[in-house]
């Protein structure tokens, strides 16, 4: 017998939270890369292609919104900042800093002749001061991103993009996009020109040419909760710990480098961070400290309005749980995707 490793309750909540816009949540067991919920909305029911349902399907295929993509794992996005945790990661393992690296946030730095803000001070004309690695995912300080992406170089980025399985399929065994993490030789190559600080400072909190499916950003995530292992995304239950194993493999990120990314999301995930929603956390009256990672990635809409992510993990102790979640131009990832998240945990 095929048992799924899906969970009923929550693909069908995962559904009704978000059946009104252009929304993907995948769930997973972050110890062995199962799959619990995976929800592209809006979507459609397969029993009209099973009855033959002309009417129905034809509006399927004209719809603009695109019911029958599964934008959990076809389609791409920028995805801002919960690509830091990778970067992070980069800057650590490289030693292009350390934990003790500071930054000073004065608002905006300048590469050539733009200016790269910080997303605090574009909004509400704030800076941050000094800030290292922990302060900067928990706030997550744009400049100390560009700073630190400066220092490891875009092509030590996309190593460990890799290492992260980004930029390639997860192996879900369903059609999936690979994604795009882009390299001085990739710019140069497809769009005939050279690569600049500014596409470095970019690429180093998550926008630019990156584009990454849901899929992959849940995989990444589970990195941090589950001790630094990539697992292969199951949609099948696994039933031997045994099969965790090969499927799972162990990327070569230090303890130390995991603690401080690990930390980093705890606090953004606590009061000051930027994931609010999650602050107060509970079940009935327990209180679970839960770790996450938001995000606000500019979208090329026409609307203008960003897409709006979280990667979260919980408990943040013995993680049992992971919930990534993209809104397509939702706006704020802390605001739209942190109360979906929230829900669903």
């Amino acid at each position: 017998k095929i048992q799924l490793a899906l969970d009923f309750e929550l693909q069908k909540k995962g559904y009704e939270i978000v059946k009104n816009v252009k929304a993907a949540i995948i769930v997973t067991n972050p110890k062995t890369g199962e799959i619990l919920t995976s929800v592209s909305s809006p979507s459609f029911n397969s029993q009209d292609f099973e009855d033959n349902s002309n009417n129905n399907i034809q509006a399927y295929l004209t719809d603009e919104n695109n019911p029958l993509f599964n934008r959990a794992i076809e389609a791409t996005y920028p995805p801002g900042s919960i690509f830091k945790m990778v970067v992070a990661t980069a800057g650590l393992e490289e030693k292009a800093i350390d934990e003790k690296t500071e930054i000073e946030d004065r608002g905006s730095i300048k590469a050539g002749a733009s200016t790269f803000g910080n997303w605090y001070f574009l909004q509400y004309g704030k800076t941050e001061g000094m800030v290292d690695v922990i302060k900067a995912l928990k706030r997550s300080n744009d400049i100390f991103f560009y700073k630190t992406g400066e220092k490891t170089g875009v092509e030590k980025i996309k190593k460990w993009s890799d290492i992260f399985g980004l930029g390639k399929r997860t192996g879900i065994g369903l059609d999936e996009a690979e994604g795009t993490i882009p390299s001085t030789f990739w710019k140069k190559e497809v769009l005939k020109e050279s690569w600049y600080l500014g596409d470095t400072y970019n690429l180093s909190i998550g926008q630019g040419y990156v584009g990454t499916t849901p899929l992959q950003m849940a995989m990444a995530t589970d990195v941090f909760a589950n001790g630094g292992y990539l697992c292969k995304p199951k949609l099948l239950k696994v039933i031997s710990e045994h099969s965790e194993s090969k499927d799972c493999k162990k990327l070569p990120i230090s303890k130390k480098t995991l603690n401080i990314i690990r930390e980093g999301m705890k606090q953004a995930c606590t009061t000051g961070g930027t994931g609010w929603p999650l602050f107060d956390f509970a079940v009935g009256k327990t209180k679970i400290q839960t770790a996450c990672k938001t995000g606000t990635a500019e979208s090329h809409a026409k609307s203008g309005i960003p897409h709006a992510w979280i990667s979260a993990f919980a408990p943040y102790d013995r993680p049992e749980i992971s919930v990534t979640v993209l809104v397509e131009e939702g706006g704020q990832g802390s605001d739209v995707a942190g109360p979906i998240a929230k829900e669903i945990l």
